[in-house]
C-alpha cells in the first residue's frame, strides 16, 4: 500500500496490471490505493472459496457485464505463485485527465493487442472522441442515424441497439462477418425482445448495419439468446450504415456497459 504522503502527493492516476509475462492486461484510473485494490479483492474471494469462478451477478435484461474477465485472470496469476505486476502510468492528475487518459490507453492498446485487455468498458467518451480511422470520423460526426428510415415499422414501439464495441475489430478476419459478432449470444428479456423487428448493431459511437429480425434461440444452459437474422445480411443502403449513433440514446448516451438497449421508436 501507498504511505499517507504518497497519496497525498500523486493525486487521480492512470496505471496498469501485468501477467506473470510483465504484458499489461488491464488499464485503470484511481486515487488513493485504487490499484492495490483488484488484487486485494480476489485474494478475499480465493480465500473464502479457491475454486469459485470470480463473476459478478446479471440481471434477467443485461449481458454478464462486471468485472469478471480481470477477475479470473488476477485469480490465474495468485494461483500459479505470482503477483500481478501494477505501474503508474501517469500520476499528478486531476480525476478529468485520468479519465481522458484511461480511455485514450484502452483504445490504442485494445486496437493493437488483438483485445487482450479485460477491461469491460472501453473508457470515457471513447464513442465520441476515441481512436477512429478518418471515414469512422466522419460516420461519428455526419448524418445521424434514424429510425424512422427503417421499413415496415407498423405498430412496433421499439427496436432493439447491440453495442459489439468489444469485437468490432474481429469483423473481416479470418472470415468473420457482422452478423458473427452480433446475433449473441447475449442475456436478455426474451419477451420483450421479440417485440423488436430489428437490430441495430452499433459500435464506437457508428451504426454498423441493422438486421432484421425472424426470432430468438435460447436460452443456452447460462439463460443467453442468439438471434435470428431474415437475411444474413444487413439492410442495404446507405442509410443504414456508417451513421451516427448518437441519436439513438439522447441525453442518457450510449456509456452504459450493458450491451443491450431498447430504443423508442418515434410516433
Amino acid at each position: 500500500m501507498f504511505s499517507a504522503a504518497t497519496v497525498e502527493a500523486i493525486g487521480s492516476y492512470v496505471y496498469v496490471l501485468t501477467d506473470q509475462d510483465d504484458r499489461i492486461f488491464y488499464i485503470g484510473k484511481g486515487q488513493g490505493n485504487r490499484v492495490f485494490g483488484h488484487v486485494d479483492e480476489v485474494r478475499r474471494l480465493l480465500q473464502a472459496d479457491p475454486s469459485r469462478r470470480l463473476e459478478m451477478p446479471a440481471d434477467d435484461d443485461a449481458q454478464d457485464v462486471g468485472m469478471a474477465p480481470k477477475r479470473q485472470r488476477v485469480a490465474d496469476i495468485l494461483r500459479a505463485g505470482k503477483t500481478p505486476g501494477m505501474y503508474i502510468v501517469r500520476e499528478g492528475l486531476t480525476p478529468e485527465q485520468a479519465l481522458l487518459i484511461e480511455a485514450a490507453l484502452i483504445s490504442v492498446l485494445d486496437w493493437q493487442m488483438d483485445g487482450v485487455l479485460t477491461n469491460q468498458s472501453a473508457g470515457h467518451g471513447t464513442g465520441l472522441f476515441g481512436l477512429k480511422s478518418v471515414a469512422d470520423l466522419e460516420a461519428t460526426k455526419g448524418q445521424a442515424f434514424r429510425i424512422s428510415d427503417l421499413p415496415n415499422l407498423g405498430k412496433c414501439k421499439e427496436v432493439i441497439a447491440i453495442n459489439v464495441n468489444r469485437r468490432w475489430l474481429e469483423v473481416g478476419k479470418n472470415g468473420t462477418t457482422l452478423l458473427d459478432i452480433a446475433k449473441g449470444i447475449w442475456r436478455l428479456n426474451p419477451t420483450r425482445a421479440s417485440k423488436c423487428p430489428y437490430a441495430i448493431i452499433h459500435a464506437n459511437g457508428i451504426v454498423r448495419g441493422v438486421f432484421a429480425i425472424e426470432g430468438w434461440n435460447g436460452p443456452d444452459d447460462e439463460g443467453r439468446f442468439t438471434f435470428v437474422p431474415k437475411d444474413p445480411q444487413p439492410l442495404a443502403g446507405a442509410n443504414f450504415c456508417q451513421r451516427n449513433a448518437a441519436s439513438l440514446f439522447g441525453a442518457t448516451g450510449s456509456g452504459s456497459q450493458n450491451p443491450i438497449r431498447y430504443v423508442p421508436v418515434p410516433k
